[in-house]
């Protein structure tokens, strides 16, 4: 196979490999000479000549029914991080709308949100934006994509700030949150401790910034994106874009995906709404 293909398998499945082990997964156990990348390069020989697998096992110093041994035992799974691997760089380059099922892969999105739904007892908590109204709110936490799934709802009176909840909502979800998971939640959770928190625990995350933020701006990145840092020394990255002729600021922990992706990402909070709305028609 070109030698260039082979570096770049090798270079994925090399970064795959470490990660499986802090997993405990242990891909390469079942055979050191034939470790994930040889494996794979194989594969993709076979696939990209059409040749015989076991000929180029052999041809590799590889026996038959050692290949069919890892065929049947490495985790599928494995294969399919470094396809994601491989294809990341392509993603961050291209059109969101033509590549959206490969992030919903890439990134897992959890939300928090809050939905007030009115009701006719009173004392049950007034809900003062607008106009007081009694009711109480629904605070959840829901897997927002790939596919939307609600984790868990607190019930509180209606005059509750949706931020006294956040952390509860948070414990109850961090068992689902790992290296590919991205949390979003809107002004309501707004707090400049609390973002470094979620940093220092390399929980990433996506929010909205307040009108009358105090920052200073240390770098410029993009037109769109600088890094900016807070006055408790918090350096976020912000994103400021035009949609549908208004403008858009989000901040965030991502530095590595274009500015239009942190958008779509902070979009997925929507289910949210979409659950309460289901919970104002019951």
């Amino acid at each position: 196979m070109d030698e260039n293909v082979n570096k770049i398998l090798k270079k994925h499945c090399n970064k795959i490999s470490k990660e499986s082990k802090v997993e405990g997964i242990g891909i390469d156990s079942y055979s050191r000479k034939f470790n994930l990348s040889a494996h794979l390069s194989i594969l993709a020989t076979g696939i990209i000549k059409k040749n015989d697998l076991t000929d180029i096992a052999y041809n590799n110093g590889i026996s038959k029914s050692q290949l069919s041994k890892l065929n049947n035992k490495r985790p599928y799974s494995i294969f399919e991080k470094v396809f994601y691997s491989i294809l990341r760089p392509f993603i961050k380059a291209h059109r969101y709308d033509i590549y959206h099922d490969y992030i919903d892969r890439l990134y897992s999105v959890l939300a928090i949100d809050s939905t007030f739904i009115e009701t006719m007892v009173k004392g049950s908590g007034i809900y003062q934006r607008g106009e007081r109204r009694n009711g109480i709110k629904i605070h959840t936490a829901a897997i927002a994509s790939p596919y939307p799934l609600p984790l868990k709802a607190i019930i509180t009176p209606a005059n509750v700030h949706d931020s006294k909840v956040f952390d509860d909502l948070l414990e109850y979800i961090n068992e689902y949150i790992s290296g590919n998971t991205v949390l979003t939640f809107d002004l309501g959770y707004y707090n400049l401790g609390r973002f470094m928190e979620l940093k220092e625990k390399g929980i990433n995350f996506v929010s909205r910034i307040k009108k009358n933020a105090d920052y200073t701006v240390i770098k410029e990145e993009t037109f769109n994106s600088k890094i900016v840092r807070f006055r408790n020394g918090l350096e976020l990255r912000l994103v400021s874009l035009d949609i549908n002729n208004r403008k858009r600021e989000y901040i965030t922990d991502i530095l590595d995906l274009p500015e239009i992706y942190i958008y779509y990402i902070y979009m997925r909070r929507w289910v949210i709404e979409k659950i309460g709305c289901v919970c104002n028609f019951v």
